[in-house]
C-alpha cells in the first residue's frame, strides 16, 4: 500500500510538472506570435523605405533614410535571432513535455498493476480465510 501512496504522489507531481511546461509553452508561442508580428512590420516599414528612396532630394533626407534603415535592419535582425531563441526554447519545452508523458504512462501502468497485485494479495486472504471456515465447518459437523 505504501508505493501506491508513493507512486500516487509521483503520478501528482508529474501532473504538475505537465501543466506548468504546458503554460510556459503557451507563453513561448505567445512570444513568438509577437516577434514574428514585429518582424512582419519591420519587412512592410523596409518595403514602404525601398520604395521612398526615389523621392530623396537632399543630404539630409538621404542620410535620415539611411539611419533609419539601418536600424530597421538591426532591429529586424535582433528579432530574427529572439525568434530562433524562442523557436529553440519551444522545442525544448516540447522534448521535456514528451518525456515527462512517458514517464506519466510508466508511473501509471506500475500503479496499476501494485494496485492489481494488492486486490490479488487481498483476495488470497480472503480465500484463506473462507478456506480456514471451511475446514473448521467440516471438522465440527463431524
Amino acid at each position: 500500500m505504501k508505493i501506491i501512496r508513493q507512486l500516487r504522489r509521483l503520478e501528482e507531481i508529474k501532473n504538475k510538472e505537465k501543466d506548468r511546461l504546458l503554460v510556459e509553452l503557451s507563453e513561448i508561442d505567445s512570444a513568438i506570435l509577437k516577434v514574428r508580428d514585429a518582424i512582419k512590420r519591420l519587412e512592410s516599414e523596409l518595403s514602404r523605405m525601398d520604395i521612398a528612396t526615389g523621392n530623396l532630394r537632399t543630404f539630409g533626407e538621404i542620410k535620415s533614410n539611411f539611419d533609419q534603415l539601418s536600424y530597421v535592419m538591426k532591429e529586424e535582425k535582433r528579432l530574427k535571432e529572439e525568434l530562433a531563441n524562442l523557436e529553440r526554447k519551444r522545442e525544448e519545452t516540447v522534448q521535456k513535455l514528451l518525456i515527462l508523458e512517458r514517464e506519466r504512462k510508466i508511473i501509471k501502468k506500475l500503479k496499476e498493476r501494485k494496485e492489481e497485485e494488492v486486490k490479488m494479495e487481498l483476495l488470497k486472504r480472503e480465500i484463506k480465510k473462507l478456506d480456514e471456515i471451511g475446514v473448521l465447518r467440516w471438522r465440527n459437523e463431524r
